[in-house]
């Protein structure tokens, strides 16, 4: 019987864009318990370890920050921003301070 999938020979598959290639390498050291979290946690996000070391890694450079939080602190943030407390007497006076010195 034959397989669903059947390769194409290279010169019958379709071309894909060329990226910037990707010469350099990069090595670290690390433990057995730091590597196991990290492939863990790429595992989870359904990337290559590299992939997974690559991206946080340029994002933290960048200056960029994921803030990931337990299922109980997201649903807190969703209750604030869809139910916002009164701002309290030290806010009021801020945005005031903040209004006066932007109008002069």
């Amino acid at each position: 019987m034959a397989s669903a999938k059947t390769k194409l020979p290279r010169s019958a598959r379709p071309k894909r864009a060329k990226a910037a290639t990707r010469g350099e390498r990069l090595e670290l050291r690390l433990t057995a318990t730091q590597k196991q979290l990290l492939a863990s946690v790429s595992l989870q996000e359904g990337k290559s370890l590299s992939a997974f070391v690559l991206e946080s890694a340029l994002s933290a450079a960048r200056g960029e920050a994921v803030v990931r939080l337990s299922g109980a602190d997201s649903r807190k943030v969703v209750e604030l921003l869809l139910n916002p407390r009164r701002p309290n007497q030290a806010a009021t006076e801020a945005a005031r301070s903040y209004q006066r010195a932007r109008t002069r």
